[in-house]
């Protein structure tokens, strides 16, 4: 029976881990940190209890998933390491991938995949034993195989670089000529995927979309550029918020082989009526900045999230709007930055209650001087250290 070491700072994620992984057959043992992933592997290396594999976080306490694997590497232990991590990044793989470690799962991730590389890694790790015994003195095809890994990583880079690009044009705003005034700052975890941002001029206004797609690869760009079409596709029918979100969601549905969760909020302005539509799939609560008020007010809108369920509900609000109104929507990145408290070693959050402070301070500002300082003021409660794409956006009526 191979045994399993899970380093996972989080309990639930750990116990779904432990489970998951007993029910094939594995033997598990789970720890909260890399330091105590590292003591386990130091102690059980000569007895009957060796670890044959870890599966580590990278963000942990004590010490990190790189941290650890440094230590695997500068102590010479050599047992195979899968990285899981919601913060995957380029950046992220290439360091990975120039520390030795190739093997790497991007959270949320489906358990049979889990299951599935932890199999191929140990019968890989079977078969290369047996290989070096048996070729241990073929130098040759050792070199064959060290050039076939670098050709492959080479076009692996290659093939990163223009999805980057070719996403980069997707998330573009492209319409100067808006019949709102907008200001919005982003700031993504990634290169690919996270959140998404578009807004499309109508006859009686303009319809607006915030996404946030679950994960920071490849996968979630697709569902990106299908979130884009048909946003486009809907703006042209003129659909309602509510039937925008279930064509949607069955598109999403229907791509069985890259299920991803987004959330989401449609908005649509009319200028005519004077008058604003909120739709919204499991989203944040957007906030809206009355020119006549001193405090703003959130609009709590419900509805459930894309990507998971058949049968879906969705809540729409209508709000009446006048000149020089304002409203603000985010992801859930924002509400969750933070910081890590010294004392109590618990992350304090922004949260929504905060943003609205922050937005009420700032309420007398023009919209661009308003939207860059409530910005500077987010980034500055998280002390800089975002661990999840951010965006945040504002209509003004004209």
């Amino acid at each position: 029976m191979s045994h399993i070491l899970i380093a996972e700072d989080q309990q639930s994620a750990r116990f779904v881990l432990t489970f998951q992984l007993k029910k094939v057959g594995f033997k598990v043992t789970a720890v909260e940190n890399g330091a105590l992933a590292l003591n386990t592997i130091q102690e059980n290396l000569d007895s009957d209890n060796k670890i044959d594999l870890l599966v580590t976080d990278i963000e942990m306490p004590e010490m990190s998933g790189l941290e650890l694997y440094q230590q695997i590497i500068e102590k010479h232990l050599k047992i195979p390491v899968i990285v899981m991590t919601a913060y995957g990044t380029k950046h992220l793989v290439v360091e990975l991938m120039r520390m030795g470690c190739s093997e790497y799962l991007d959270k949320p991730f489906p358990s049979e995949e889990l299951i599935g590389r932890i199999n191929q890694i140990l019968e890989e790790k079977k078969a290369l034993k047996e290989k070096k015994s048996k070729y241990e003195n073929d130098k040759n095809k050792l070199e064959s195989e060290l050039s076939n890994y670098k050709h492959s990583s080479e076009k692996l880079r290659e093939q990163m670089n223009s999805a980057i690009i070719a996403y980069e044009n997707i998330i573009k705003i492209e319409d100067k000529n808006l019949n709102v005034d907008l200001s919005y700052k982003i700031k993504p975890l990634a290169d690919l995927g996270g959140d998404f941002f578009s807004i499309k001029n109508t006859e009686t206004g303009c319809d607006i979309l915030l996404a946030d797609v679950a994960g920071h690869d490849m996968g979630s760009s697709f569902h990106t550029i299908l979130i884009k079409n048909v946003f486009e596709e809907s703006v042209k029918s003129l659909k309602s918020g509510n039937d925008f979100f279930s064509e949607l969601n069955r598109r999403l549905i229907d791509d069985s082989e890259n299920n991803r969760l987004v959330t989401a909020v449609f908005i649509r302005i009319n200028l005519e009526e004077m008058k604003v539509e909120i739709t919204s799939a499991g989203h944040p609560h957007t906030i809206c900045l009355e020119n006549n008020s001193l405090h703003p007010k959130q609009n709590k809108v419900y509805g459930d999230v894309l990507g998971i369920l058949d049968d879906v509900l969705f809540e729409t609000s209508t709000i009446n709007i006048c000149r020089k109104d304002r409203i603000l929507f985010y992801t859930d990145g924002i509400e969750d930055h933070g910081y890590i408290n010294n004392k109590t070693g618990m992350k304090v959050k922004l949260k929504d209650s905060g943003l609205i402070k922050l937005v009420s301070a700032n309420r007398d500002l023009e919209l661009e001087p308003f939207v860059v300082r409530t910005w500077e003021n987010i980034l500055s409660f998280g002390k800089n250290n975002a661990k999840d794409d951010m965006t945040f956006v504002a209509i003004e009526i004209k």
